[in-house]
């Protein structure tokens, strides 16, 4: 004879008061969010009204104008995303070379593992420090 086998009862998501700690952390990531983003568009009289506004009347692009306007700023943002681009292509093709060779070899997968875990054991205030 065979052990009864015991159905488990379906596993539910759903406990009392989870939705509403689940939507009260969005709410928490959102609303900081918006208010960043309807500021930055409302003009600055209407930024001081009151009652507050949840939406700008008249949406306004000049803030952003006037930043960019600001030449250093300007030379530090296409600074930044040439070194954003630079390193993501890097990036690319040598985790491209490492894979390919990974897959193709156990030797490359011994070692693309061992580099992997030797750059992930590394903290990152280590790896930062001699940059500076």
């Amino acid at each position: 004879m065979s052990a009864p086998s015991r159905q488990s009862a379906p596993l539910r998501s759903f406990r009392p008061g989870r939705r509403a700690i689940e939507a009260a952390v969005i709410l928490s990531v959102l609303v900081p969010l918006y208010l960043l983003a309807k500021q930055a568009i409302t003009p600055d009289l209407e930024s001081f009204a009151w009652p507050p506004l949840w939406l700008p009347h008249h949406p306004t692009g000049a803030h952003f104008s006037a930043v960019f306007k600001v030449t250093e700023l300007r030379a530090a943002i296409m600074r930044s995303l040439l070194v954003a681009i630079v390193s993501a292509a890097v990036a690319t093709v040598l985790g491209a070379m490492l894979a390919y060779a990974m897959a193709r070899s156990p030797a490359g997968r011994a070692a693309g593992f061992g580099a992997v875990t030797v750059a992930r054991l590394l903290p990152m205030i280590a790896v930062a420090l001699p940059l500076a």
